[in-house]
């Protein structure tokens, strides 16, 4: 599987949010913008589902659910999602670490914090607080011996779930996740 194309937004309005709550194949997920740019998504299997209300919502969310279908001949017609720059300057270039890190393959937290010149511990954080799970694919990271996290479970349902992703990445490689 490809990334997901994104575009990462400075400048991005602080009003009223609108969110999406749909399906997905690894469960339910809660899309949510601020006019044009997502400004969070989280997993969570329990919530109602939410039709998108306004088009800017609809499109990113037709471009999160076709990331299952598209292969990597056509992803350039993906639409790039945007997304809000968050957090502090260490998470956000772990972030966009997460993001060159191949579908189908995994790093363990050690590698990547010796890439970036940081700890392990410290990777670890900045994937628990990743505000786009899926769309930065935090689960791509493990631990050196063993699975590791996944959006701050080291079990349950989130754990299962980053397997899931894991598994359906190396055995459709050419997906546009």
């Amino acid at each position: 599987m490809l990334s997901y194309p994104v575009a990462w937004i400075d400048d991005w309005p602080k009003h009223t949010r609108d969110r999406a709550i749909i399906d997905t194949p690894f469960g339910r997920l809660i899309v949510q913008t601020v006019g044009h740019v997502v400004v969070g998504i989280e997993w969570s299997d329990d919530a109602p589902l939410r039709a998108p209300e306004n088009p800017a919502l609809a499109q990113i969310v037709t471009a999160i659910l076709s990331g299952w279908q598209v292969d990597a001949d056509t992803a350039h017609g993906v639409t790039r999602i945007p997304l809000a720059v968050q957090g502090t300057p260490f998470q956000q270039r772990v972030w966009r670490a997460l993001r060159d890190i191949p579908c189908g393959e995994v790093m363990s937290y050690h590698a990547l914090a010796i890439k970036l010149h940081s700890s392990a511990r410290a990777i670890g954080q900045a994937c628990r607080t990743n505000p786009y799970p899926l769309i930065v694919p935090c689960h791509r990271i493990v631990a050196a011996r063993g699975l590791g996290g996944y959006c701050g479970a080291t079990q349950g349902v989130q754990r299962q779930r980053k397997q899931r992703l894991l598994d359906f990445e190396r055995t459709h490689p050419r997906a546009a996740m």
